[in-house]
């Protein structure tokens, strides 16, 4: 399959699935809305080394497929006993790795529709196509974190009701897939944040988070060393030094969304939803943050993931200030044309994640 051909396939089968979310959110059925997962699903389960590290991936299932768990942990490239599982589940039901890919593709989209639910949002589908355009196709590439990313967004959905327990709970089943998120247990002691004014928000934290990002910035030298020195995120290391050439072209249009999506949604806000759009504007502007000091530490950069989906939460959310219909209709078409353009520069011209040219199972001959 040619490049151009896979890209026509890839929007296709992501604009199908939000369609179908959409329509399900619309007609209020639920089966629609679950339905919607498999164009997505079946994508990256009948793929064929699609993905920088799908070779890795192939490896490590042949490897510890065969393989005690304390074997598994014993290895020094794999830390996270979730994955074995999922390699386990995948060797006892097919003996092949494609049910691996499946299943973690499943589990990164149950858990994303799941916490976007909770979040009750109001434009749930254009939230939705914004993760299929941006975060899932870094998922066929970054598949344990991938579904670490989803359950730690719905595990954060548990700050608004300040429920640490459960909060706790999620976030410890997303380390059993990659144990960068244990570096986020933190962010529960910013719930208190999510009750002030907006303006308090932007006059005391972020100059606070800033002074932060450039002390990070400053001792990104000795992070290297520090995370070299712990035993679960030693193989985590390389991505932390030498991390200028993997810098995010792609941010400045993440800058764009949350000054532009932060002016506007103020508008919105009130006394019914403040929690929600204030962790929004904390989350996406850590995103930012993140992605920022990644040009110096790739391993940060990755941690910014976790915030990601806050971004498309505040983008999709500003479309409601405006009132009239053309407002509605002009803010969602530019929305959607974000989403299309963040793909073709950040995957089809820049080559992200190696997802072009797209291979099916069969002509690769698997």
């Amino acid at each position: 399959m040619s490049n151009f051909a896979s890209l026509i396939l890839y929007l296709s089968v992501f604009c199908l699935s939000s369609a179908l979310f959409g329509y399900g959110v619309y007609r209020k059925n639920k089966i629609m809305r679950w339905a919607s997962i498999i164009p997505p699903l079946l994508l990256a389960s009948l793929r064929y080394n699609v993905g920088t590290d799908y070779g890795t991936y192939e490896s490590l299932f042949n490897q510890f497929s065969r393989g005690s768990l304390i074997d598994y942990l014993q290895d020094s490239a794999s830390a996270e006993p979730g994955f074995y599982v999922l390699v386990q589940v995948s060797n006892f039901l097919t003996g092949d790795s494609v049910f691996m890919f499946a299943i973690a593709a499943a589990l990164s989209l149950i858990f994303f529709h799941l916490g976007l639910n909770r979040y009750k949002v109001k434009h749930p589908a254009l939230v939705y196509f914004l993760y299929l355009m941006i975060l899932f196709p870094a998922t066929l590439n970054l598949v344990r974190q991938g579904v670490a990313v989803s359950i730690a967004f719905y595990a954060f959905s548990f700050l608004i009701e300040r429920d640490f327990k459960k909060y706790l709970v999620y976030m410890i089943i997303a380390g059993l897939f990659h144990v960068s998120v244990f570096i986020l247990l933190p962010v529960y002691c910013l719930n208190r944040l999510t009750e002030t004014k907006y303006k308090n928000v932007y006059l005391t934290f972020l100059p606070k988070l800033m002074a932060v990002a450039g002390c990070i910035l400053i001792f990104i030298p000795f992070f290297s060393n520090l995370v070299m020195q712990i035993p679960a995120f030693g193989k985590y290391s390389m991505y932390t030094v030498n991390a200028g050439e993997g810098a995010n072209y792609t941010l400045l249009l993440q800058m764009a969304v949350l000054v532009s999506g932060t002016a506007l949604i103020h508008r919105a806000i009130n006394d019914n939803n403040r929690k929600l759009y204030m962790m929004t504007i904390i989350f996406a502007t850590l995103e930012v943050v993140f992605g920022t000091i990644g040009y110096s530490s790739t391993f940060i950069k990755r941690i910014g993931l976790y915030f990601s989906i806050f971004g498309f939460m505040l983008l999709a959310e500003s479309t409601g200030v405006f009132k009239n219909w053309g407002g509605k209709v002009l803010s969602s078409c530019f929305v959607i044309g974000y989403g299309v353009v963040y793909f073709v520069i950040a995957y089809y011209i820049l080559g992200q994640s190696d997802l072009f040219p797209y291979t099916l199972i069969v002509g690769g001959l698997k």
